[in-house]
């Protein structure tokens, strides 16, 4: 059972430019799950927009796990979180927090 999802953002300086032919980027900004049980275990999963790649924005995704869908699951599992409809990027970070 779920006791909280917590969802906050930090930005990541890269150690060096990442340069594509579309831009140059020095840092990301990343978004952050932690999943915390009833019973205390606590994971943590983040992702990045890659609007370029994917078409997911940072403000789809931010909207998406600190939604009401997101924020009143009492429980999570890989078959619950593909069940749900966001973007693989929100998918992915809390995939990976479970």
């Amino acid at each position: 059972m779920i006791k909280s999802i917590i969802v906050s953002q930090k930005s990541v300086e890269l150690r060096e430019p990442f340069i594509t032919a579309l831009r140059k980027v020095t840092s990301y900004p990343v978004i952050q799950v932690r999943v915390e049980s009833i019973a205390g275990k606590v994971g943590i999963g983040e992702c990045v927009a890659t609007p370029q790649i994917s078409g997911d924005s940072f403000e789809e995704i931010w909207q998406e796990l600190n939604s009401d869908q997101v924020k009143s699951m009492s429980e999570l599992s890989p078959e619950i979180i593909s069940a749900l409809s966001l973007l693989p990027s929100s998918k992915a970070a809390l995939d990976t927090a479970w």
